[in-house]
């Protein structure tokens, strides 16, 4: 593949390109290297490629380092606009028996779950720079913070339980639903109740 049509194509996928994906279409680590000296793209992490003047997409590049990690607490409470405070590090939630050693020089939080629920309420949106990453939905979300209340700030946990329960788009019944299957139906009842 010549230089110009791994460009487009980098520009095509939001300004990033791993070495999977360039595998994938042809395209050498070799070539990637040369690309990346030559100053046309530039090396943000083991296996991850930038366009050189782009910003980096720290969640998407985390989401490629980390392919079970879901964004989660307090980085899909900011997503959902139910905090106004913008997280330090970004929050992950792994599967219990999953080593996330790699992901120690990022900026990130890591949660552990059961490896039956991971992948409750799990969906596709896309990151600020318009690359796709999971997160859970807001339901989840919600059941997420109530289950970690004691390693949360109280005040983040309360606001952002009471800004969706004022939403228009909340599902009681799907909340209900995570809440039931994540063994923490009668928590959930006592905290919203407690706060409506």
């Amino acid at each position: 593949m010549k230089t110009k049509e791994i460009i487009r194509y980098i520009n095509e996928n939001n300004g990033m390109i791993t070495t999977d994906e360039a595998e994938k279409l042809g395209i050498s680590r070799m070539a990637l290297s040369r690309l990346s000296h030559r100053g046309l793209i530039n090396r943000i992490s083991r296996g991850v490629y930038i366009l050189s003047g782009e910003l980096e997409d720290m969640q998407y590049l985390i989401q490629c380092k980390c392919h079970k990690c879901i964004f989660s607490h307090e980085s899909a409470l900011y997503h959902y606009g139910l905090t106004d405070r913008t997280p330090m590090k970004n929050t992950v939630t792994v599967p219990s028996n999953y080593g996330a050693s790699h992901l120690k020089n990022l900026p990130v939080k890591i949660r552990y779950i059961k490896a039956s629920y991971i992948d409750l309420g799990k969906i596709k949106i896309e990151s600020s720079n318009g690359n796709l990453i999971y997160m859970y939905d807001c339901e989840r979300t919600i059941c997420d913070i109530i289950r970690s209340r004691n390693k949360m700030d109280f005040n983040i946990v309360n606001s952002a339980i009471r800004e969706y329960m004022k939403s228009k788009d909340k599902d009681l019944s799907q909340l209900m639903f995570y809440a039931r299957e994540m063994g923490i139906e009668r928590l959930v009842i006592e905290k919203l109740g407690v706060l409506l």
